[in-house]
């Protein structure tokens, strides 16, 4: 190791002693390495991009041989563990690991110093061990201002550098004492030149000084004992102006702009730049840690990062937001929702945008209604509806509203209604809307007959729910129920308007529980009483009036154009009904609403209701979207028909009724599609993805190979509809893929493996980090690579299997029921590119992978395969290292695999295990038994003299 001439040390030693002796110090600033550790807790999650800049500059800089990153957890028993990633729901490292008695190594923590394991003292302790032996510092992000604040106070003084171990420091506080027992952490600011002073000072000889700031850290360091502002018992109001008190100017504008908008993290960093701009990320870390928020769980997409305003918060920093502000703020959400779910999802801020401006889109509240508990919603769109509600109900309020004239009788007002009604979806200003619902509540509150009351009550009804639907403010479907809900003898439209009541209450039951503010308190008090809180019943409930109300209003058809509105409203919202009720199961089965079906006759029953709603709805103009949903509706029963399922628990493939549904639903989707003009882009595509479903799954169950070129034409046209939209280029891609792969693990055709590997090779490019999909659909790519591997001599493929295959089990929660297959597949990509190349490392991280799929697989058939596998990896191990453990090992794992073959009645497999391990015994025998002797063995390139 290089040694250099230390003058500072060699002058002190000369005078001490009078002899002049160089003095030599071990040069170690190449050989230094830097270990830059986040600690992941509440707030510091915004300090990812300065992590990232942080290691960066390090890099570049080129004093250090490498620069490692880590994040540090809090495991389930509140003790700190890292981990290679921030997001990690895997098992962690134990952080003594990190420790360097060497002293070669700095250690940078970046941390507010304000989360739950700072408060216990634990990383305080942790510091302190690592201290001892090494350089070691914390960069605080926050403002100086706010240091004293947190767990690891830090004030300002002079460091210096001791003799012995590599940064051994002494610090000398401007202010207060030096502490006994603890040992100076320097508390470093988030800036280039504070961090490379505090590098030259323990890089430097001994002597050195530098003026910061530091904390002390003991090696039995207790916890504080502060009370946590979060879980203090205080009103919303008092909250925030204890925040007010000590807030920067930035941080409290930014509390009040983040009250309206959902409190991911991407959207709160949004609202910071576009409404703050210039201000950095410690005015978002001010707001996480001033106990106005708590993190919370989100059951749509458990990996994001999300927060809530604690009870009462966010109501009183709204009462500080400017409605033009409401505006821009959701006019920049408006933006993000259309950028993160597509154009095609329902845009909850641009309605609420639109609603304050006092103008929206009257197709918006068209006849339609939105979508019920059976469709599929983007994981995080709620959010911004419920918030969008929250906020409309709050600053709507101070919008003034004209008077309603208390001298006009219940007829006038109803007329009244009906006419503001009629301005509203012909202009969409809101006004008319809110001045309908008041005309109407008034004529409600006059009506001197019972006809008068039910005339005014059905329409009321109809225009909460078209202000819901522009809105979304829960009270208005309360109301609306409560308008219609109870009389039971109503005429066809209060039987139309009380079945479209359901049907939306049943849809935002389903997605927001009972204690969504629309619920009728009659429905959830029934619901709590009698059905022990199930939701499932109160759904029951609701989807079966709609469906028999909606029906009835169905079939009371007429010639006046007023009934024939009604019967085709009725009959298109009765198609998802029944088909919500179909999926719905048989948990509906036994509430007794409906004539008992067994597990096998629920589903097609209720589908083909649904179908025979379709049908009725199709003998009305534009045809093409209902062609389409009835279209999916036989696509359902054909996968019904085909084989097992969610929906379909008996084993029983009915193949002619399976062939003809398929057939039925290629019609339908080829017929609307002759509509194409009235179609956008996006409907086109996903109607020719259609149209390759239906014909693959009539292939697949006819065990026919015609209609090839259909399927080919349909996903060429899909792929050349979705155009430039990368939603729908992705979904196109990853369809092709899977029917590729499908019709290759089939028929066995190379080109059919080609034609999957590309479709995923760009499907990735498209797929985004936080794709909810993107573990399945890497495990998939990577199973088609290693197939690739297998059949070619191409190390790079099997390279390249490695990659995705691990990439996929990191992302893969450690519950998912496929892990343990994931776990498998990458130990086989890792033997197969041992196998390509001999490099022995891939050979024992094979082996290590396969026992990690053994600890977590419970599959008796798997397990067997594992068992034997395994055995066969470590045989090549005894091959190749000629180590006799790995043969005995080797014998193991065949023993293991014929218990398992034998107790499951697996013939075939047990016979090959029981042939293995006796020539494994035979061969151990051999050796026992002869002469000294090793396997044939080739040099290993790793370990290999030069």
């Amino acid at each position: 190791m290089p040694r250099t001439l230390d003058e500072r040390a060699t002058a002190e030693q000369a005078a001490e002693s009078g002899l002049v002796l160089p003095v030599l110090r071990t040069e170690r600033r190449r050989e230094a390495r830097l270990l830059l550790l986040m600690d992941v807790s509440t707030s510091t999650v915004v300090w990812q991009q300065a992590l990232d800049e942080l290691r960066q500059v390090c890099e570049r800089a080129g004093a250090f041989r490498e620069v490692q990153v880590q994040y540090l957890h809090e495991d389930t028993h509140g003790r700190p563990g890292y981990a290679a990633t921030p997001e990690h729901t895997g098992p962690l490292h134990a952080p003594g690991q990190l420790s360097d008695p060497t002293g070669r190594r700095l250690t940078l923590v970046l941390s507010d110093c304000a989360g739950p394991m700072w408060r216990s003292g634990r990383i305080q302790r942790l510091l302190h061990g690592w201290a001892a032996t090494a350089p070691v510092a914390v960069v605080q992000p926050l403002p100086q201002r706010m240091w004293l604040r947190t767990h690891l106070p830090a004030r300002r003084g002079l460091l210096r550098r001791r003799e012995g171990p590599a940064g051994t420091l002494e610090f000398l506080p401007d202010k207060g004492p030096v502490e006994r027992q603890a040992l100076p952490v320097p508390v470093l600011a988030l800036r280039r030149g504070s961090v490379e002073g505090w590098a030259r000072l323990v890089s430097d000889a001994t002597g050195g000084s530098l003026a910061t700031a530091a904390g002390w850290v003991r090696a039995d360091h207790a916890p504080s004992r502060a009370r946590v502002r979060a879980q203090e018992d205080l009103s919303g109001t008092e909250r925030v102006r204890a925040f007010w008190r000590s807030a920067s100017p930035e941080a409290r504008r930014l509390a009040v702009y983040l009250s309206a908008v959902p409190l991911y993290l991407p959207v709160m960093q949004l609202v910071q730049h576009a409404m703050l701009a210039g201000s950095g990320p410690e005015a978002l870390s001010e707001v996480l840690l001033s106990g106005l928020l708590r993190r919370r769980e989100d059951p749509d997409d458990p990996r994001a990062v999300r927060y809530e305003f604690l009870p009462g918060v966010a109501g009183e920093l709204r009462t500080r937001l400017a409605v033009e502000d409401v505006e821009l703020l959701f006019k920049h959400c408006s933006a993000y929702v259309e950028r993160k779910f597509g154009r095609s999802v329902r845009n909850f801020p641009a309605l609420a945008a639109a609603f304050l401006r006092g103008a929206v889109d009257p197709g918006a509240a068209g006849a339609s209604p939105p979508a019920g508990p059976g469709a599929e919603e983007p994981a995080g769109l709620r959010a911004f509806a419920e918030v969008s509600a929250d906020v409309l109900r709050e600053i709507g309020a101070r919008i003034p509203v004209a008077a309603v004239l208390p001298e006009l009788g219940a007829q006038e007002l109803v007329d009244k209604g009906r006419e503001a009604i009629g301005r509203f979806e012909e202009e969409g200003l809101t006004r008319e809307l809110d001045a309908a619902v008041r005309y109407l509540q008034q004529a409600v509150e006059v009506s001197r007959t019972g006809a008068e009351r039910e005339s005014a009550s059905v329409e009321l009804a109809d225009a909460l729910l078209t202000r819901w639907r522009v809105k979304g403010v829960g009270e208005d479907l309360r109301d609306a129920w409560e308008a219609v809900g109870e009389p039971e003898e109503v005429g066809a439209r209060g039987r139309l308007v009380r079945g479209l009541v359901c049907w939306v209450l049943a849809g935002e039951l389903s997605s927001r529980g009972l204690d969504f503010e629309g619920i009728p308190d009659g429905l959830r008090d029934w619901t709590r009483r009698t059905a022990s809180g199930k939701e499932v019943a109160a759904q029951a409930v609701l989807l079966y009036l709609a469906d028999r109300d909606l029906g009835l209003a169905m079939l009371a058809s007429g010639s006046d154009p007023d009934e024939m509105t009604r019967t085709r409203v009725a009959s298109e919202t009765l198609m998802h009904v029944r088909r919500a009720v179909a999926e719905a199961g048989v948990e509906h089965a036994g509430t007794g609403l409906y004539r008992s079906a067994g597990l096998g006759e629920w589903y097609p029953v209720h589908l083909r209701r649904a179908i025979s709603a379709a049908d009725i709805r199709l003998s009305f103009p534009d045809r093409q979207h209902p062609l389409i949903v009835r279209g999916q509706l036989w696509l359902d029963l054909a996968r019904f028909y085909a084989g097992p399922g969610p929906a379909r628990p008996v084993a029983l493939v009915l193949l002619e009724q399976a062939t003809n549904s398929a057939r039925q639903a290629g019609a339908d989707f080829l017929e609307a599609l002759r509509y194409e003009s009235a179609l956008t882009d996006a409907e086109r595509c996903r109607a020719w993805l259609a149209v390759a479903s239906a014909t693959e799954l009539g292939r697949s169950v006819s065990g026919s190979a015609e209609a090839g070129d259909l399927l080919t034409d349909a996903l060429e046209q899909a792929l050349d509809a979705a155009g430039q939209d990368e939603a729908l280029r992705l979904e196109c891609l990853l369809l092709i893929a899977r029917m590729s792969w499908s019709g290759y693990q089939h028929d066995r055709h190379e080109h059919q493996l080609a034609a999957a590997l590309d479709a995923w090779t760009q499907a990735e490019r498209l797929l985004g980090e936080d794709h909810p999909d993107r573990p399945d659909v890497l495990a998939a790519f990577g199973a088609a690579l290693l197939e690739k591997a297998r059949l070619q001599d191409a190390p790079d493929t099997a390279s390249r299997a490695v990659v995705v295959l691990r990439a996929a089990l990191q992302e893969t929660p450690m519950a998912h029921p496929d892990i343990p297959v994931r776990w498998m597949n990458l130990s086989l990509a890792h033997f197969r590119r041992y196998e390509l190349q001999e490099v022995l490392s891939d050979l024992y991280e094979a082996e290590w992978l396969l026992g990690e799929a053994i600890r977590c697989a419970d599959q008796p058939e798997f397990l067997v395969r594992c068992w034997t596998t395994r055995g066969a990896m470590l045989t090549s191990l005894y091959s190749r290292t000629a180590t006799l453990t790995h043969l005995h090992r080797a014998i193991e794992c065949y023993g293991q695999a014929v218990e398992l073959a034998r107790e499951e009645g697996m013939d075939e497999l047990l016979a090959t295990a029981l042939q293995t391990r006796e020539r494994l015994r035979e061969q151990l025998r051999t050796l026992r038994s002869g002469p000294a002797r090793t396997p044939t063995t080739r040099p290993d390139p790793e370990t290999a003299p030069e």
